[in-house]
């Protein structure tokens, strides 16, 4: 009743790689950035740029420009743990003993 199973019972399964702790944080902070320099930049839209708020719309469009900045990171980051993961998965493979 207390016997547990084998947890590798296949035998063939690798090692997972996880995702950088950074991944979490820049997908965190890109709706947030994205969302605040949105706002910040159409605030903008009631005044004359030239005269009243070329601070403003410069801040705001930097805002989502670090903001998309965070999310081709994070995403960059996702496809290289994706690739390190089948290459990983494929050298367990060819490692393995194939039966005959």
């Amino acid at each position: 009743m207390t016997d547990s199973q084998p947890q590798n019972a296949s035998g063939s399964v690798s090692p997972r790689i996880g995702l950088p702790g950074i991944a979490a944080i820049f997908f965190t902070l890109t709706p947030i950035l994205l969302i605040l320099g949105w706002m910040i930049f159409m605030g903008t839209s009631s005044r004359d740029f030239f005269s009243g708020a070329p601070f403003q719309a410069m801040l705001g469009t930097f805002l989502i420009l670090i903001g998309l900045l965070c999310l081709f990171s994070a995403l960059l980051l996702v496809g290289v743990r994706v690739i390190a993961q089948q290459h990983l998965n494929v050298l367990v493979q060819l490692s393995s003993p194939r039966p005959e």
